[in-house]
């Protein structure tokens, strides 16, 4: 079975790479990499970092970038083909562990005994993060997107198939802070839990705090490179930043005659935001719909919207349009699917049992989803991180769906 296992995630891994480099390629993405590896202003961002560690040069990208992608883009020493290279190997083999991962959900019983049903959904959700075109066009991108998908999926795998390795979950939430500060909400979270277990299991508390402290070891090279830069111990300012200058700046302007030049003007939004932080700051907070409403329309600007690696390069109108309606489609499918596994949970006795794997999935893609209301003007690039979590929650709803019909049939035979 385990040879059989890897012969499949091969076969798997290898198609998923060929077929990459065959779209992209056909489509001349490979023609410009050189040219789109560090044009998105992020990216530079990250080079500049990765130039600066292990010297005496400084630059300003330090307080909003941890140091963890810009080490690896070092490492390869900025060369675009192999980033490219190193970033496709991630896609495809995020490919592999999205296909497992929906393999591992339960399912009662075949649908046919000459059919694999469990091959079925899996190759469906294989075929679904194929489809959705933003994650493999930023492996063209020197962006942490793609490290960030295939870490989740780490993440994910280790507390679905191997419950027992938290150690390892801490280790690689770890790493996905000090790649992502967005994520250190979720690090905190998986301490508290992982403290709770100790607390129930005291003899070994001492083992397992060593642990801990070795898998923050990212988290605490970030904390003293921060600390020598600026004087304080934190991993990014980045969430500071973007409140001021995206959520805070269109709160305050949204409601402006002039909406569209104020926003069209980022140097002055930067400018007001900057200058009158404190004011702006005691406004919104005073009038909290504004803020929400600006919070808001961000999120469904970002489902409304297209791939944005096609930001850049040469323009492709074809797949813009279908990258949005790819957008638009999943996330109507999504909540329908919530909504019918709900109504499934309160008609059907065999459903009371609470998914704790359904609600983490959530959990995580819900929280990405929100964080992305904080900013504009990014396409669908902010959300792009829980739609692989999208796709696993609908594969495990259509297994639930499937279990409680098998269920329901096997009570009326």
């Amino acid at each position: 079975m385990k040879r059989k296992r890897i012969s499949i995630s091969l076969l798997l891994f290898t198609s998923l790479s060929l077929l990459g480099i065959y779209f992209l390629g056909s489509k001349g993405f490979l023609n410009e990499i050189d040219l789109r590896m560090f044009i998105i202003p992020d990216s530079m961002d990250y080079r500049s970092v990765g130039e600066c560690l292990f010297t005496t040069k400084d630059t300003w990208a330090f307080e909003i970038r941890p140091f963890f992608y810009p080490l690896l883009l070092k490492v390869f020493n900025f060369k675009s083909w192999d980033i490219f290279f190193f970033q496709l190997t991630l896609w495809s083999m995020s490919g592999v562990l999205l296909f497992w991962l929906s393999f591992k959900f339960p399912l009662k019983k075949k649908l046919n005994h000459k059919i694999n049903t469990n091959l079925i959904f899996s190759s469906f959700s294989v075929i679904l993060f194929f489809s959705y075109l933003t994650t493999l066009l930023s492996t063209l991108h020197a962006m942490t997107e793609v490290l960030t998908v295939f870490s989740l999926l780490v993440y994910f795998t280790l507390k679905i198939n191997y419950p027992q390795r938290k150690f390892s979950v801490i280790l690689i939430m770890s790493f996905l802070t000090v790649t992502k500060p967005l994520f250190i909400y979720i690090l905190i979270y998986e301490l508290i839990r992982i403290s709770y277990w100790l607390y129930k299991n005291f003899k070994i508390i001492r083992f397992w705090y060593l642990k801990i402290f070795f898998s923050l070891i990212p988290v605490f090279i970030q904390l003293i490179l921060f600390y020598k830069k600026f004087g304080i111990f934190s991993i990014s300012n980045i969430q500071n930043k973007t409140l001021r200058q995206y959520l805070f700046a269109r709160a305050i302007f949204e409601d402006s005659s002039n909406q569209k030049m104020l926003l069209s003007d980022f140097n002055y939004l930067n400018f007001v935001t900057e200058h009158f932080y404190p004011l702006i700051k005691s406004y919104l907070f005073s009038h909290p719909t504004k803020m929400f409403s600006a919070f808001l329309n961000s999120i469904l600007e970002g489902i409304n919207s297209f791939s944005y690696p096609l930001s850049f390069g040469k323009v492709q109108h074809s797949l813009i349009q279908y990258s949005n309606l790819w957008l638009v489609s999943f996330f109507i499918i999504f909540i329908i699917m919530i909504f019918i596994y709900l109504f499934s949970k309160i008609k059907n006795p065999n459903f009371k049992k609470v998914d704790f794997i359904l609600l983490e999935l959530n959990f995580v893609a819900c929280y990405i989803l929100f964080s992305s209301g904080i900013s504009f003007w990014q396409s669908d690039r902010l959300i792009m991180l829980a739609i692989p979590i999208m796709i696993l929650s609908i594969i495990y709803i259509l297994k639930q769906i499937a279990n409680g019909i098998f269920l329901k049939n096997r009570s009326t035979t």
